[in-house]
C-alpha cells in the first residue's frame, strides 16, 4: 500500500511535510494558494468542425457493460422524449471514447435538436484530484479496519464505500438539486460515467410531471391530504427562462461546488483529538455532505409527486447540516431566519442565476411563513404567538417565529412517534391543525443554496487549516 499511498498523495494534491519533530499533511493549494479545479463544467461544441471532438479525451469505462443495440433500437422506435432522453443517458454511459465524438453527433443532429433546436451538451468533470482524495482517505480508512489490505494497490477497500461516491461516479448526488430545480419543469439531464457527467440541456423547459401520471403505482399513493394550497403542475406556472440563464445557473452551481469540495476535501481541517489525522473523520463529514446534497436532490425530484416524501428528505437534510455544525434545525426553520437568508440571496446572486435559483427556495419561505396559520383559535393561541404555554417554571410566552420553529421541531421529531412529550410541547402539538402549505419542504433547498453562495461557512465549522 505505501507505493499506492505515495501515488495518490501526489495525484491527490496533498503534500508530506516534515515540521520539526512531526509531520504535516497539507494540500497543495494551502501552500500554493491556488483554488484547484476539482469540479468542472465545460460546453462542447455541437456544430462546426470541432463538434463533439473532445468528447474522445473521457476516461474508459470499467468492463463488462451490457450491450445496448436492442435496447437503443426499441427506444429510437418509441420516439418520446422520456425515450430520447433514455437513449442519451445510455449511449453516454457505455459507448467507448474514441466512438464517444461520432455517436454524439448523430445523436444531437438526429434526436436531440429535432426535439429542442437550441440543445447543448455540456461535460462536469470530476478531476484526478478529486477521485484520488476520495479514493486515498477510504484506502487509508480501510488499512486502519484491515490491515491485510496495506500490500493491495487495486480499489478493494471496502470501508463505506457506499455512503459518498459522488467524487469518483457521475456527480450524480452533487448534481440532482441543481438539475431538478425548476421541478416540475426539466430543462436538462445527465448522462454520468466515470469521472464524467455529460448535461444534455434543452435550453428550454419540459413538463416533468403531468397529471394523470402513466405509472399505475401512482393510483396507490397514500394521499397527501395533510398539506394544503395548489398544485404546480406541469403545463402551469411556467417559468420564463432563457437558455443562457440555464446554462449560467448550471455553470454558477459547479463553480460553488467546486469551492466547497475544496475545503471539505482539506485533510488539515479533520485532525482527531491528538492532532493527528483521522480519515475515518474525514469521509464520515464526505458522507454527511453527500448525504445533504442527494436529500436536498429528493427533495426536488419529488415535487408534485409526494410531499409527505419531500418534507421527511428535507428534514434528513436539515438534520445532517446540523450534525455538521452548520445551522441548528430550529434556526433553519424560524421564519426569520429564512426570510433575512432568502434576501441576502436575492442580493449576492448574479442576476441570470437568481433567475433560475430563486423561485423554488422562495416558494419555501413563502410556506414556512404561512406555518403559523395552522395554529387554530383555542386556550393558548394568541394574537401575537402561543400565550400561556404549560412550561417547567410557569406558564410560557412564544412568539409566532419560536412557535412556528417548535412546531417543527415535533413534527421532525415524530420518526420517533407523537409520544412522550412535555406538556408545553404537548400544548404546541396539539394547538396546530397539523396541515403544511405545499412547498415547505423547499426549505432545505433555502439553506443548500445559502451554503453555496458562501462556501467559506464551512471553515467556520471546522478547524483551521
Amino acid at each position: 500500500m505505501t507505493t499506492s499511498v505515495t501515488r495518490y498523495l501526489s495525484t491527490a494534491g496533498w503534500q508530506v511535510r516534515r515540521d520539526g519533530t512531526a509531520y504535516r499533511l497539507r494540500t497543495e493549494e494551502s501552500y500554493t494558494h491556488r483554488t484547484p479545479v476539482l469540479l468542472d463544467a465545460r460546453p462542447v461544441p455541437v456544430r462546426g468542425p470541432d463538434a463533439f471532438r473532445h468528447l474522445a479525451s473521457l476516461s474508459e469505462q470499467p468492463p463488462g457493460w451490457t450491450p445496448i443495440s436492442e435496447t437503443i433500437q426499441r427506444l429510437r422506435y418509441q420516439d418520446d422524449l422520456a425515450s430520447r432522453v433514455a437513449e442519451f443517458e445510455l449511449l453516454f454511459l457505455q459507448t467507448l471514447p474514441a466512438d464517444l465524438p461520432g455517436v454524439m453527433r448523430e445523436f444531437f443532429d438526429n434526436r436531440a435538436v429535432p426535439a429542442f433546436p437550441d440543445s447543448q451538451l455540456s461535460v462536469i468533470y470530476m478531476s484526478q484530484e478529486l477521485v484520488s482524495r476520495y479514493t486515498l482517505i477510504r484506502g487509508l480508512i480501510s488499512v486502519e479496519n484491515n490491515p491485510a489490505l496495506a500490500g493491495d494497490a487495486s480499489d478493494g477497500l471496502p470501508a463505506a464505500r457506499a455512503l459518498a461516491t459522488g467524487g469518483i461516479f457521475g456527480a450524480q448526488s452533487y448534481l440532482g438539486a441543481a438539475l431538478s430545480i425548476l421541478a416540475p419543469y426539466v430543462y436538462a439531464v445527465p448522462g454520468p460515467r466515470i469521472r464524467a457527467v455529460g448535461i444534455w440541456s434543452f435550453a428550454d423547459l419540459a413538463p416533468g410531471a403531468t397529471w394523470p401520471s402513466n405509472q399505475l403505482m401512482e393510483a396507490l399513493k397514500i394521499s397527501d391530504e395533510r398539506f394544503t394550497g395548489s398544485y404546480q403542475r406541469s403545463g402551469q406556472n411556467r417559468p420564463d427562462l432563457t437558455g443562457s440563464q440555464l446554462s449560467a445557473f448550471l455553470t454558477w452551481w459547479t463553480a460553488r461546488l467546486n469551492q466547497v469540495l475544496v475545503i471539505a476535501t482539506d485533510p488539515a481541517r479533520f485532525a482527531g483529538n491528538t492532532s493527528t489525522y483521522d480519515p475515518g473523520r474525514h469521509w464520515q463529514y464526505l458522507a454527511s455532505l453527500e448525504r445533504v446534497l442527494r436529500d436536498v436532490g429528493e427533495v426536488m425530484l419529488a415535487t408534485e409527486q409526494n410531499e409527505t416524501t419531500r418534507l421527511r428528505a428535507a428534514y434528513d437534510a436539515l438534520n445532517a447540516m446540523e450534525g455538521m455544525r452548520m445551522r441548528k434545525f430550529n434556526v433553519a426553520v424560524t421564519p426569520s431566519k429564512a426570510s433575512k437568508a432568502f434576501d441576502w440571496l436575492s442580493q449576492k446572486l448574479p442576476p441570470d442565476v437568481a433567475a433560475v435559483a430563486l423561485p423554488a427556495p422562495r416558494r419555501g419561505v413563502e410556506a414556512l411563513a404561512q406555518v403559523k396559520d395552522g395554529f387554530a383559535p383555542g386556550r393558548y393561541v394568541g394574537s401575537n404567538g402561543l400565550a400561556g404555554l404549560p412550561g417547567k417554571n410557569g406558564s410560557v410566552d412564544r412568539s409566532w417565529d419560536s412557535a412556528t420553529a417548535g412546531y417543527m421541531s415535533l413534527d421532525r421529531n415524530s420518526l420517533h412517534s407523537y409520544m412522550n412529550h412535555t406538556p408545553e410541547e404537548k400544548a404546541i402539538l396539539l394547538s396546530h391543525t397539523g396541515h403544511l402549505p405545499r412547498g415547505l419542504a423547499n426549505i432545505a433547498l433555502l439553506w443548500l443554496m445559502r451554503l453555496l453562495a458562501d462556501p467559506d461557512q464551512l471553515k467556520l465549522t471546522l478547524p483551521s487549516a
